[in-house]
């Protein structure tokens, strides 16, 4: 009895760890079949610490193959998304294998480290691949996370 209630706690804790996502309205490209932040407690909304190093991926099915893309991380605004300096225009073949090939599910992996001047609130992060010549062939997707103290 205490393995099997050992195993459901730890399945508890890892499955905590997919998160809540919509896919961005002009996402031609893909479907995002599951979002993960790591370490997040709370799937809804997780809670990000400034200063923290988290592990962000996510599996996407093409549906298109291509050979280069580039990547951005976002907070999506009302007005306009506003990059993250450390991924903003990136070579997204660091995070994920290339080509992309149609029908092909593969994950996208990436470190986000918040910096400590971030503000404190609730925030919408958009996360973005698109074709190397073509940004409007894009796969994109958006989740609420809270940063905190």
């Amino acid at each position: 009895m205490l393995k099997y209630l050992t195993f459901l706690a730890l399945f508890g804790t890892i499955a905590a760890e997919v998160v809540k996502f919509k896919p961005c309205e002009n996402s031609p490209i893909c479907t995002v079949n599951e979002v993960r932040f790591i370490p997040c407690k709370d799937p809804s909304m997780c809670k990000l610490k400034k200063g923290s190093l988290y592990s962000l991926s996510y599996d996407f099915t093409p549906n298109v193959t291509l050979d280069k893309l580039r990547a951005g991380f976002f907070w999506a605004s009302e007005t306009a998304d506003v990059p993250f300096p450390e991924m903003h225009n990136a070579d997204a073949c660091q995070y994920t294998k290339c080509p992309i090939e149609d029908g092909k599910q593969q994950t996208f992996e990436y470190s986000l480290r918040l910096g400590k001047k971030l503000p404190r609130g609730q925030f919408t992060f958009k996360l973005k691949l698109w074709d190397e010549t073509d940004e409007t062939k894009a796969c994109c997707f958006m989740t609420t996370v809270a940063i905190t103290k």
